[in-house]
């Protein structure tokens, strides 16, 4: 599904991704900031021991807590998109939605990444700039579109442990924007019946699942982590879905129901695929207004966490100063990011026309 090839070290396959919000105030009800924050520790912390040279922590049936934050992040993305669309029942305005809340961000992060570079490279800095093959200007297009990813930049970072990657993480982004154009197109065709597209994708995913003939034919389309992720993302709609009809009591019921399926006559992997999201949304429901960030900054940690972390080992050395200081340096950048790039973006957004019909939902990360 997204094509580009990704760094050989496993450690990285706990990249970060983000959800959008579904309403003005569904993620402030809950808990979803607040889940979403962990999430992206989940994934930090899994990083650090990554680029420290150390194993990352396994988890059964799900790899490692980097993992488990990744599944978090789309199994909230894929309730909270669907709550969206089934308001808003505008395709048009869902993908806009996305593109503001997005690229902006992503534009500054990699060109930090790219001045980061200048000072960091072992190159002098005019063969630095015009790199061919390595150089900023491929690093900044690949990265900036999201429909591919580039992860190195001119001998930057090469006596790291995980050498020469600058930004790891950015790599299930061409999987998430890939899935909300497709999430876009299925919910316009099915003219916002969005039990009709559940049902189809579920019950193709839970077919993949039970079937080598049905995966076969699916791998074409999605294979790998980005069937995985797919289907957390496919989970959390169906959730949303069921609830809106049934309940969230009678939603977590069938879910649960496939899942435990999927544990007798699958596998432990398939079966907390569709398990986590359940959990995660049960979690985000949860009412902790002391708990509550003031700001949703899940994003920036995802984009700036493991250039920031790179650093620190570069710096520092020792796990728990460079862990420190990647969690201080991160936090402040994604605290920026949140104040000066993603909500004016999301200001900028709102001063236009929306073209859904009924109230109007304000995208939040994701």
């Amino acid at each position: 599904m997204h094509g580009d090839s990704r760094p050989s070290a496993a450690s990285i396959q706990g990249g970060l991704t983000w959800p959008a919000a579904a309403s003005p105030g569904a993620e402030r009800i809950g808990c979803f900031d607040l889940l979403r924050l962990i999430a992206a520790l989940l994934v930090l912390g899994s990083h650090q021991l990554a680029v420290a040279g150390l194993p990352e922590i396994g988890i059964a049936g799900i790899g490692t807590f980097g993992a488990l934050g990744v599944g978090i992040f789309f199994a909230i993305s894929g309730y909270l998109n669907t709550l969206s669309i089934m308001r808003s029942k505008s395709a048009t305005s869902f993908l806009i939605n996305r593109l503001f809340r997005i690229y902006p961000a992503l534009f500054v992060c990699v060109c930090a990444c790219i001045v980061l570079g200048a000072f960091l490279t072992s190159r002098p800095i005019e063969n630095y700039l015009f790199a061919a093959g390595d150089g900023p200007w491929r690093f900044f297009w690949k990265n900036a579109i999201a429909m591919r990813t580039e992860y190195v930049l001119a001998d930057v970072f090469d006596a790291n442990h995980l050498k020469g990657i600058v930004n790891a993480s950015l790599w299930t982004l061409p999987i998430e924007i890939k899935l909300y154009i497709c999430f876009a197109a299925l919910a316009w065709l099915a003219r916002f019946k969005m039990a009709v597209v559940c049902v189809a994708v579920v019950g193709l995913l839970v077919g993949a699942a039970l079937s080598t003939t049905v995966r076969d034919m699916v791998s074409p389309l999605v294979s790998g982590e980005a069937l995985r992720l797919t289907t957390l993302f496919a989970v959390g709609a169906t959730v949303a879905v069921i609830e809106a009809r049934f309940g969230f009591s009678r939603a977590t019921i069938a879910v649960s129901l496939i899942a435990l399926l999927l544990l007798c006559f699958s596998s432990l992997n398939w079966a907390l695929t569709f398990a986590i999201p359940v959990a995660a949304i049960a979690a985000g429901k949860l009412k902790i207004p002391l708990l509550t960030p003031k700001m949703d900054i899940s994003y920036g940690m995802y984009l700036y966490a493991f250039p920031v972390q790179q650093l620190s080992v570069l710096l520092l050395g020792s796990l728990w100063a460079s862990s420190a200081f990647a969690v201080a340096v991160t936090t402040m950048a994604a605290v920026l990011s949140a104040l000066f790039v993603e909500q004016p973006a999301m200001t900028l957004r709102r001063s236009f026309p929306q073209t859904a019909r009924g109230a109007s939902a304000r995208p939040s990360l994701g």
